[in-house]
């Protein structure tokens, strides 16, 4: 296993996010990394998804923390509506105060994910994650930006694609913005780093060798409304059920796990 370079002190971000963490109890951390043929990008936006307990003690610790992170009155009497119905939520806290931060709410039998995000306790945004788990790529290939469709051609035709199972498309103001490839059985990033090694310069290949043996659950592409910058990314994640990490390098590391189906 390859160290990953990444800040070691504790994080203000790793710290709200801990009081969450209820040992024993299913929790799943999430991060991800955005690459270009000739970037690679860490995104210090770590995200931990918490599930129902009979008592529902641990959406009321989401609420707290929501609190705490001067989050919207209007947010924080939605997350407390989806006590009892919600599947899961999620909160993001990412480490640079210029990024909103993000409330996730995944309601029972629904097909699609509410985020919230704010960054002032007087505004925020909503958008929306929608799944298919029968969605083809081609219905949705002319959505992905055209400068990363040669990375989309490249990954459906790898190794392990026969374990995508659906799709999830982010739309905001009624624009989908990102096309994600889910593949909920989490292989290893090796079989796409393979895939795409002839897209991306020497320099980017050498650093996403270090990603190499983590498991991956999606592959976000951006689309066509995005006229700069296109950028794909990874998501990572891994079941929090032996310690919590306390900055980005421990959770780095806590990703390379033995991998179990979330």
């Amino acid at each position: 296993m390859k160290e990953i370079i990444a800040p070691t002190t504790t994080s203000s971000s790793f710290s709200v996010l801990q009081r969450l963490y209820d040992k024993g109890q299913k929790h799943i951390m999430e991060w991800s990394i955005q690459l270009t043929a000739e970037t690679v990008q860490v995104r210090y936006k770590p995200t931990v998804y918490v599930y129902p307990r009979p008592d529902l003690k641990v959406y009321q610790s989401v609420y707290n923390c929501l609190q705490e992170l001067q989050c919207p009155e209007s947010i924080l009497a939605l997350q407390q509506t989806t006590h009892k119905t919600a599947m899961y939520q999620g909160l993001r806290i990412p480490e640079e105060s210029h990024i909103p931060k993000c409330l996730f709410i995944h309601e029972t039998e629904q097909n699609f994910i509410h985020a919230y995000r704010w960054q002032t306790k007087t505004s925020y945004d909503q958008c929306y994650y929608h799944y298919q788990n029968t969605g083809k790529i081609a219905a949705n290939t002319t959505r992905i930006h055209k400068t990363l469709q040669p990375f989309l051609k490249a990954i459906t035709t790898g190794e392990e694609f026969y374990k995508f199972y659906g799709i999830w498309t982010q739309e905001f103001e009624g624009q989908k913005k990102e096309v994600y490839l889910s593949f909920p059985s989490r292989p290893q990033f090796k079989w796409v780093l393979q895939a795409i090694q002839p897209l991306v310069c020497k320099t980017v290949y050498e650093q996403l060798k270090t990603f190499a043996q983590l498991p991956f659950k999606n592959i976000g592409f951006d689309t066509v409304v995005h006229q700069e910058n296109p950028v794909m990314t990874i998501y990572f994640t891994y079941i929090l059920d032996k310690t919590f990490p306390a900055n980005y390098k421990e959770m780095q590391q806590l990703s390379y796990d033995p991998i179990e189906v979330i």
